[in-house]
């Protein structure tokens, strides 16, 4: 960053609302992709749902809304003895690591529609383990839900600062310690079993160590490798979260759960999408860092993690992955401080490189930051699938302004690609910086965008000494992050936000496809 710009930007003063407003992006990133390639509860008896098969969850689900909510819950198949309605009066009475599934609604009229209200309500959950579940009745609703689960899990760690994705989903969730916040979303009831399972896998792994501050000093992670094979949670953001007490810093991630698989987030008859995307901040004690004569900072780690199972029918029709595309957009997020909408931004730090692989397509995640007495460090080797993989990285920045970069990665993939096997890539920036401009104590807002989707050729076609004919199919999806530093003033109360991943019930942007025609002439050309 340039110094003068730091002092410069120390002097301005913005008052502005929480307000979020996202950009029509879609266009951009089909380009990107295209163009590369050519209260109260009612008791009511559980008897009275139609039992399916039992699921295997052991954990006892709280249910606070209508009786319609807890019938739905129970005709998922849940054993009837784990669900149990209660009023939000009751909730200091349930055990610990439960699970409680809230109707927006419900909360909004014991509220009074007093926010402070449902963030204590919300800020008690997360304080004892909880995994929150809120129903929205319109995901319209979803930023504001998100918001309030953002702000109740900093109340109840204290943390001055929280981040979440503007997302969308009949069903929001989050969970966390000290050190994570775990979003998720879905559109279907039954999505939930998911949303709990990942949520009971979570803190198996942070065990005793949940709500701890232990910071670990280098070598935090083995070696692992991302292989077409395998269908185990080993992307970057899943490590973060996983040894999230022991980083130094708080991860905020988020993954969707279409069809009640955690990272599925899209599926028609050519194959099924996954994704993660997190933002891990390292605060230590939880103050930013703060350099000579320049406004503070919190050094950010942003990463991205998607995958694509081609379909047998897909393959059958010599179809294949054509390449996956991703991008950290600080563009925009600089754009809104510059007009004013936001008073802080996400920049990519001046003279680092964006994580690309080599010729043999191992990639090493590199963090290192030292700030105070703590220093912390660790790598990450990996190598995608399949190993015939063709890198290319961009970065798009219009001036030299850090503020306003945008790398861009694009993941060819190789031949010989099989049905129903996960072809898995990742990419991140280690380097990133959240800059403070109005000091430490002023609430302060920044946003950021990370871009993600897959190039399919969904078949092709060979019209006899005329044309091969390619058919492509285009998925894509954009995550907004919202960072938010509360110094312990009083947060804005104005909040307003467009959902831009909002295909129902897929947790995509858009999808789209195209043709694409090669003439060729049988025998010699006289």
């Amino acid at each position: 960053m340039v110094m003068g710009l730091r002092r410069r930007w120390l002097l301005v003063v913005l008052v502005v609302a929480v307000a979020v407003f996202s950009s029509v992006l879609a266009f951009h990133v089909v380009n990107r992709l295209g163009s590369k390639a050519v209260g109260q509860v009612d008791q009511a008896g559980l008897n009275t749902v139609n039992k399916p098969a039992l699921i295997g969850i052991n954990v006892t689900i709280y249910v606070i809304g209508p009786t319609t909510l807890t019938q739905e819950l129970a005709s998922m198949g849940i054993n009837p003895s784990l669900i149990k309605p209660i009023t939000i009066n009751q909730i200091t009475n349930t055990q610990n690591n439960s699970v409680v599934v809230i109707d927006w609604d419900s909360l909004l009229s014991y509220s009074g529609g007093n926010y402070s209200v449902i963030i204590g309500v919300l800020s008690t959950l997360f304080k004892r383990g909880d995994l929150v579940i809120i129903h929205v009745s319109s995901t319209e609703e979803s930023p504001l839900v998100i918001w309030a689960l953002a702000r109740s899990w900093a109340r109840a760690y204290g943390s001055k600062i929280t981040t979440y994705p503007i997302i969308a989903g009949q069903y929001l969730s989050a969970f966390g310690s000290k050190n994570a916040l775990v979003f998720g979303s879905s559109y279907k009831t039954k999505d939930i079993i998911g949303i709990i399972t990942n949520y009971q896998r979570i803190i198996s792994t942070w065990g005793h160590e949940v709500g701890s501050n232990q910071v670990s000093l280098l070598n935090i992670y083995e070696p692992y490798e991302l292989r077409s094979t395998t269908l185990t949670n080993v992307d970057p953001c899943q490590k973060y979260v996983q040894n999230a007490n022991s980083l130094g810093g708080v991860v905020f991630d988020y993954q969707p759960y279409y069809n009640g698989v955690d990272t599925e987030a899209y599926n028609d008859g050519n194959g099924t999408l996954y994704y993660d995307t997190c933002i891990f901040v390292y605060n230590g004690n939880g103050e930013p860092y703060i350099p000579a004569g320049a406004a503070p900072y919190y050094p950010v780690v942003t990463a991205a993690w998607i995958a694509y199972s081609p379909s047998s029918t897909m393959i059958g029709n010599n179809g294949y992955i054509n390449y996956f595309i991703g991008t950290m957009d600080h563009e925009l997020g600089w754009d809104y401080y510059q007009s004013s909408t936001t008073d802080s931004y996400l920049e990519y730090e001046s003279g680092a490189n964006p994580i690309s692989t080599s010729s043999n397509y191992v990639v090493t995640f590199t963090v290192e930051f030292g700030t105070g007495d703590v220093n912390i460090a660790f790598e990450v080797e990996y190598s995608e699938s399949p190993s015939s993989v063709n890198i290319q990285s961009e970065n798009t920045a219009p001036t030299t302004n850090t503020a306003a970069v945008n790398n861009t990665w694009w993941f060819y993939m190789g031949s010989n690609q099989q049905a129903n096997q996960k072809y898995m890539v990742a990419f991140a920036e280690d380097a990133d910086e959240w800059v403070l401009p109005q000091g430490l104590n002023t609430y302060q807002t920044a946003t950021f965008n990370n871009e993600l989707g897959v190039n399919l050729v969904t078949s092709v076609q060979d019209i006899p000494c005329t044309a091969w004919v390619y058919n492509y199919e285009v998925i894509w999806t954009q995550i907004q992050w919202v960072l938010q530093y509360n110094p312990g003033s009083s947060p804005p109360t104005g909040f307003s936000a467009q959902i831009v991943n909002q295909q129902s019930p897929y947790d995509i942007t858009g999808v789209t496809s195209y043709s694409e025609s090669i003439p060729y002439i049988c025998g010699d050309i006289t």
